[in-house]
């Protein structure tokens, strides 16, 4: 079973919903205690990161999260749920922790580009070459919504990248942790098939 952290930020249903259109058995998971029955794990996610790594704390998620990872599963971030895996976040005015899962932090895209923001729209992934189990493919496009981009630490965690007048890190894969930084439950076929492949994962 697939679950899908609820703690009180993003748009859960969606989630869940595309997932069980590809044939998936989903819940939507709202005590951590119910962890334990999934065989993988997503942290979907709109919002400040302040309030998003609040809530997971006060809700024991924070510790869940940790004990499903290290029991070998697979366990995809997306956008905030992608930015909550990063060691800090610039998005307050004084940095927040996150979970520490990747290292690295989550910085403001305006301090780099005089270009829209937030950053709304398609755009086309340049997977690295190195990533031989991504779930993304090179050249695919995907919706992104977002003020606050990720910036990893170590190079071998970075899954892909976009080009908006910079290059930054949009998907990262360390072991069986993943994270996107784009909508794929928005990005029509490309998205799903990226579900479809994130929930055939072995444990």
């Amino acid at each position: 079973m697939i679950g899908i952290i609820d703690y009180k930020l993003g748009n859960l249903a969606s989630v869940c919903n595309a997932f069980a259109s590809l044939g998936f058995e989903a819940k939507i998971v709202s005590k951590v205690e119910e962890i334990v029955k999934c065989s993988h794990l997503v942290l979907p996610g709109v919002g400040s990161f302040e309030v998003g790594m609040k809530n997971l704390v006060d809700l024991g998620f924070d510790i869940g999260i940790k004990d499903f990872i290290n029991s070998d599963k697979p366990f995809l971030g997306i956008c905030l749920g992608m930015q909550l895996l990063f060691e800090s976040s610039e998005e307050a005015k004084i940095t927040t922790k996150g979970l520490g899962l990747i290292q690295g932090q989550v910085r403001s895209i305006s301090t780099r580009t005089s270009l829209h923001v937030p950053h709304v729209g398609w755009n086309d992934v340049i997977v690295c070459e190195k990533k031989i189990d991504s779930l993304l493919k090179n050249g695919d496009s995907y919706y992104f919504v977002h003020s606050f981009y990720c910036e990893c630490s170590n190079d071998e965690d970075s899954d892909a990248k976009v080009n908006y007048d910079f290059l930054f890190d949009v998907s990262v894969q360390k072991n069986k942790i993943y994270g996107v930084q784009f909508h794929p439950e928005k990005s029509h076929k490309s998205g799903l098939e990226l579900l479809k492949r994130f929930g055939e994962l072995k444990c």
